[in-house]
């Protein structure tokens, strides 16, 4: 199984609709191939004010990517894609 293990710098993903990546954060990363995503705080300042630096917040599983701008990756919808890890707000 293909899985992206993505650095994250804010909370707010996934949406209410399990959309990860809505806010444009992940830019080309989302149009690569893979069958699951765990999301990863990162450690700078950023992360550390969601108090996200450093734990899994997110594990996605099984991407819906729907039809988007060729331009601009669609957002990634998995079937387990509100599995939220150590109790982060926003998720």
């Amino acid at each position: 199984m293909r899985t992206l293990v993505y650095k994250r710098t804010h909370t707010g993903d996934p949406d209410e609709l399990g959309q990860f990546g809505n806010h444009d954060c992940m830019g080309t990363v989302r149009g690569r191939y893979y069958d699951a995503v765990i999301g990863v705080g990162g450690i700078g300042d950023a992360p550390r004010r969601f108090n996200i630096a450093g734990k899994i917040t997110w594990i996605g599983i099984g991407p819906h990517k729907p039809r988007w701008p060729p331009q601009t990756p669609p957002p990634v919808a998995g079937s387990n894609s509100s599995t939220p890890a150590g109790g982060t707000e926003g998720l």
